[in-house]
């Protein structure tokens, strides 16, 4: 059968992670739902739903996909039968289908206390195994993570590095509010 999150109303609950723990996803098995989302696609591939409680004006969405899975995140305020889509994230691409790819959305006009709503799915939706580990973030820096400073200016947001610097890889998300060449 579709996953347990396949629609807004079965959202699995995101909770704060540490650098290494995060919630393991995927599309398998689901089904697009036709909603008109803040990245401007109404007819997406099989796309999975979370919730959070906001815990700070400004957090972090991170989706590392697998395989070649390129999420899309789209954080939608409301609720499930009246959602308000507030943001996108779908920043990388890949054309390498063994390659890991990261994603990130940051957002820092959230409503402590109240609930937000995240729908993932594959930009490229031929993915053969549609798998990702998701992680919810506060937008707060680490100083001894080697970052020092967070810039949220006119919607230019820089998040926390993952998994840690300790790994052979790291990355750091940001979010612009429109499409620009980032050196």
């Amino acid at each position: 059968g579709p996953a347990s999150n396949d629609d807004c109303t079965g959202a699995e609950m995101l909770m704060s992670a540490s650098d290494s723990i995060g919630t393991s996803g995927s599309t398998l098995n689901a089904t697009a739902d036709n909603v008109s989302g803040p990245c401007g696609d109404v007819n997406v591939g099989p796309d999975v739903w979370y919730s959070f409680t906001a815990e700070d004006t400004a957090q972090t969405i991170l989706v590392q996909g697998y395989n070649g899975f390129d999420a899309v995140i789209e954080l939608f305020g409301g609720s499930c039968g009246a959602l308000v889509p507030l943001a996108c994230g779908d920043h990388s691409s890949t054309q390498d289908l063994t390659a890991s790819v990261a994603d990130s959305l940051v957002y820092d006009a959230l409503v402590v206390g109240e609930t937000y709503y995240v729908r993932i799915y594959d930009h490229d939706t031929g993915t053969v195994v549609p798998t990702f580990t998701t992680w919810l973030k506060s937008m707060a820096i680490d100083p001894s993570a080697g970052i020092d400073e967070v810039d949220v200016r006119n919607g230019v947001g820089l998040g926390q590095n993952f998994p840690n610097p300790g790994a052979p890889i790291t990355t750091i998300p940001y979010s612009l509010t429109s499409a620009a060449k980032v050196t």
